[in-house]
């Protein structure tokens, strides 16, 4: 499967935003992952509560976007018009 812009035809702005999404991206499953023990471990503390939060920005940005990440328009003005998670996903599941 090829894209239409490699990492080497990348701009500066535009690594950087794909690097920041995948922390972002890693961010999120460790709090979900988080939830899930607090959750089966009947513990609450306030990295539960930052993880909740976290998880409900990034849902609200979600419902902004219609499903989509609402960056996406930033991401393709710096020259990457592949959406993050099509990099590592079919399009369809992504």
């Amino acid at each position: 499967m090829t894209y239409p812009v490699g990492w080497a035809t990348l701009s500066r702005p535009a690594k950087a935003y794909r690097v920041f999404h995948a922390a972002w991206s890693v961010a999120g499953l460790a709090s979900l992952g988080y939830i899930w023990v607090c959750a089966a471990t009947r513990h609450r503390d306030r990295r539960l509560l930052a993880s909740v939060a976290f998880l409900s920005i990034e849902g609200a940005g979600l419902i902004v976007g219609g499903g989509d990440c609402p960056m996406g328009p930033l991401q393709a003005q710096m020259g990457d018009s592949v959406p993050f998670f099509q990099l590592v996903l079919p399009p369809r599941a992504a």
